[in-house]
């Protein structure tokens, strides 16, 4: 006895259907691309806050950890910063080979920049009689 005719079924899903589950698992796929983005990007804003450095103070191995700083350019950061200190970003930027745009926005939350100690003010010296005749005319007669 023969066995049962084999019926032919079509496609489980249309072409159609197949474009829009593949459209939809795209879009949900770069949802998920852009979420995983902001959290690391809020994720390393946060980190940044707890650490941030003077860049008048930190030390060169300390530098050149920073986003797009390596040591060379690290170690022109020391050297400009030898002659003076820097001021802001603006100044860093335009005293540093190699620091660009790019380079700063990458670094800025990272840098503190702290207030320079303020000399202070040496007290003014009492004046003293420069006259003579003033002095004498104020010591005791002579007996």
């Amino acid at each position: 006895m023969p066995g049962p005719e084999p019926t032919s079924r079509g496609p489980i899903w249309s072409h159609r259907q197949c474009v829009i589950l593949a459209a939809v698992v795209a879009a949900l796929a770069i949802g998920l691309l852009v979420q995983a983005a902001r959290f690391s990007t809020a994720r390393l804003a946060d980190e940044a806050r707890v650490f941030r450095i003077d860049p008048n103070t930190a030390p060169y191995e300390l530098i050149q950890t920073l986003p797009r700083i390596g040591s060379s350019r690290a170690r022109d950061w020391v050297k400009a910063r030898q002659k003076r200190p820097f001021r802001s970003l603006r100044d860093l930027e335009a005293r540093v080979a190699g620091i660009g745009p790019a380079t700063i926005q990458a670094i800025a939350p990272f840098l503190e920049f702290e207030e320079p100690a303020k000399p202070r003010a040496r007290p003014r010296p009492r004046s003293v009689p420069s006259n003579r005749q003033t002095t004498l005319a104020n010591a005791p007669a002579a007996p």
